[in-house]
């Protein structure tokens, strides 16, 4: 009687592809949530007019910012729910750990952010069409309407950096939550009033300066992978010490 034995990477690479293909449900709720954000973004951003005799000129502003307001949320979202108890369960049913386990959900939260920059970014063409085909002939579109490759390329960099922050911070308040659910609200409350605080405090000064007001995408990438790394492992650290289920 031989006993076969799997390895680490091997653990997690099967429980990624079960995810990937289990968790469609998420793919198609991002896909939802992004319908209805094009929606709201026909309300427009912004606008201004002039008139000069009997000419009136009326120049108005769309963008796919609710988009990506609607999909850093889902991707925060998403995070949480990988660490309630029903889907950590589900790990059960393969050989694991809960190294292995975290590591599966981390790799597929990264796969969760690359599409929701994909769909993010394309939302943009999307509302370009829409408009060029439902407005009249009266409207004239900016000639960089669509964004040019290096802008589109610029949005897609910062667009993934932030729904990486977003899926780190959700699975480590997840994590939290799951250990201490009074802690985990506790960190939930200082999220959700941060923005309120952040020009009254020194702490919360800096640290808006340091991610939000940093004018270079490599150096923003950089502090952002960095940070994600370590809520990540502190999440695994946090979970590694729970009692094994039996």
């Amino acid at each position: 009687m031989s006993l076969s034995k799997i390895t680490l990477g091997e653990a997690v690479k099967k429980q990624y592809k079960y995810k990937l293909f289990s968790y469609y449900d998420a793919i198609k709720s991002l896909l939802i949530i992004q319908l209805i954000a094009i929606v709201f973004s026909f309300i427009g951003s912004g606008g201004s007019s002039t008139s000069d005799m009997n000419v009136t000129i009326s120049v108005d502003t769309y963008s796919s910012d609710v988009v990506f307001f609607f999909t850093v949320l889902w991707m925060f979202i998403t995070a949480i729910l990988l660490t309630t108890r029903a889907y950590r369960y589900e790990d059960f049913s393969f050989i694991t750990n809960r190294i292995s386990s975290q590591l599966a959900n981390t790799l597929y939260l990264l796969t969760g952010a690359a599409a929701g920059t994909i769909t993010t970014v394309l939302s943009t063409f999307l509302l370009y069409v829409i408009f060029y085909f439902t407005n009249s002939s009266e409207t004239i579109f900016g000639y960089s309407a669509a964004g040019s490759p290096g802008e589109l390329m610029l949005a897609a960099g910062g667009t993934f950096f932030y729904l990486l922050a977003a899926a780190a911070l959700g699975y480590f308040l997840g994590v939290l939550t799951q250990i201490n659910r009074l802690l985990g609200f506790f960190a939930a409350a200082i999220l959700l009033f941060l923005p309120m605080f952040l020009g009254q405090f020194y702490i919360f000064n800096q640290i808006s300066t340091f991610y939000f007001q940093e004018s270079s995408l490599l150096l923003f990438g950089l502090k952002i992978l960095l940070s994600a790394l370590l809520l990540f492992c502190a999440a695994i650290l946090l979970l590694n010490k729970r009692e094994v289920r039996v």
